[in-house]
């Protein structure tokens, strides 16, 4: 199976998926994951277009920060994707993960606190 590279890929935030069985395709490695304006948080680097969209599970904040954050509309945490930040937010981990598939891969885990 082979990729073709995109010489700058933009940048994209998943917020949720239809069902597990989407995802599985792009584990198994026979979809190629290509950012769209359509997901929860988009730019561009080429033609520096940006585009956000609320999902049932997160709003998106501009006006408090020079950036982007999060909000989960369940638990009200709030989820900061900058880099420069140590902690993404409460029950949120950062991973970075490498592939040659990729330019880059950062997932951001957030956990939802139930109570007992």
């Amino acid at each position: 199976h082979t990729h073709t590279h995109l010489p700058s890929l933009p940048f994209s935030l998943l917020a949720f998926w239809q069902s597990d069985a989407a995802f599985e395709q792009y584990f198994a490695r026979k979809k190629t994951l290509i950012p769209s304006p359509h997901d929860l948080s988009y730019f561009n680097w080429d033609t520096q277009v940006s585009n956000s969209l609320p999902s049932p599970n997160f709003e998106i904040i501009t006006d408090q920060y020079p950036g982007v954050l999060f909000r989960n509309r369940r638990d009200r945490k709030t989820l900061n994707v900058d880099p420069k930040f140590e902690t993404p937010g409460d029950n949120t981990v950062r991973v970075c993960i490498s592939s040659p598939e990729y330019e880059q891969i950062v997932f951001y885990d957030h956990v939802m606190r139930t109570k007992a």
